[in-house]
């Protein structure tokens, strides 16, 4: 529901430059919302590997870092980060919109700064 949230005017999620896409292999970011059950672990973990490199992941929610109020259940994996390596954590129960455009900013600048890092260590190497 906070996804669809963030398309709309109001939020206009198209300026930071997401766009859901509904191929992983056209994907660069998998955003994982809501609690990991066991069943789906193997299902994310084949939909990361599909995915074309590099590839981000967004865990939101608490539920998607580590159960939240379910953590405790049977059912449910242990956090995201033992199965798949993720990028960015949003904190909530649900994460707001903007939480979500929050960490996809914060994200979209790591990637920057990681390049930045890249293209100086490439400079070095050639001097």
């Amino acid at each position: 529901m906070e996804i669809e949230t963030i398309n709309r005017v109001f939020h206009d999620a198209m300026l930071p430059a997401p766009e859901l896409v509904k191929n992983i292999r056209r994907a660069d970011l998998l955003l994982i919302t809501g609690m990991v059950n066991f069943s789906h672990v193997s299902q994310i973990k084949l939909l990361y590997s599909q995915a074309p490199r590099p590839i981000y992941v967004i865990a939101a929610g608490v539920c998607a870092l580590d159960g939240g109020i379910f953590r405790e259940s049977y059912s449910i994996a242990p956090p995201l980060e033992r199965h798949i390596p993720v990028d960015i954590y949003i904190p909530g129960c649900p994460p707001r919109p903007e939480a979500i455009m929050d960490g996809v900013s914060k994200l979209l600048s790591k990637i920057k700064i990681s390049e930045k890092q890249k293209k100086a260590k490439k400079n070095t190497r050639n001097a």
